[in-house]
């Protein structure tokens, strides 16, 4: 099983029990999932995610307790938000979501942070005042028009949409590649945040 950044995964709670804070185990044995995040270790790095926004916990699972996998570019072309109740469709952020898909159906978008959450676990993740995080997987460079392009119609909506692009060495913000000052970018990557004048030259990092 491939295993990328910002995949969500469910897990078997049981064997890390007596190593989770309270509030984290409440919160697998409610919804057992977590996000896989950027690091070097042994096993899978993964974010636990609680029901208050400080409540974040950086864990480490092994892949024999993974039951399943869901990924961003899936929760967008399946159109997961489609599942859940009929009140949670109306948040600004979910039709927001709904509207990007209409308009850009085949464009590689991965859908993260707390709506990504909700669309897999159905937890109610998502507040009046949360991002839409979205992911952009771009393998290959585009033109610097077609990125402003889209950065200006994802600023036309009431909720901040927060959009990062995934190459293959690591991940990086579209507003900042667009306003940047300066020659180099902050690129994530899973041995740690870089500084690179070409994002996309970048490899096996990710």
């Amino acid at each position: 099983m491939e295993i990328s950044p910002h995949d969500l995964l469910q897990i078997h709670v049981k064997p890390y029990e007596k190593e989770l804070t309270s509030w984290a185990l409440q919160s697998l044995n409610k919804a057992p999932w977590v996000v896989v995040r950027r690091d070097e270790t042994t096993n899978i790095p993964v974010g636990i995610r609680g029901h208050k926004r400080n409540q974040r916990l950086a864990f480490e699972i092994s892949l024999q307790d993974v039951i399943k996998k869901v990924t961003p570019y899936h929760i967008f072309k399946q159109k997961m938000w489609e599942r859940l109740p009929v009140e949670r469709k109306s948040l600004t952020g979910i039709k927001a979501l709904s509207h990007i898909y209409q308009q850009y159906p085949t464009l590689p978008f991965g859908v993260g942070g707390s709506v990504g959450f909700e669309c897999v676990t159905h937890q109610e993740s998502i507040q009046k005042t949360s991002d839409l995080d979205l992911l952009l997987y771009l393998p290959e460079k585009v033109s610097q028009e077609n990125l402003q392009q889209w950065q200006l119609f994802f600023e036309k909506y009431p909720v901040h949409i927060d959009v990062q692009i995934i190459t293959l060495g690591g991940g990086f913000s579209l507003q900042e590649w667009l306003n940047k000052t300066t020659r180099t970018i902050l690129v994530k990557t899973k041995s740690g945040p870089v500084l690179v004048e070409d994002p996309w030259k970048i490899e096996g990092k990710r």
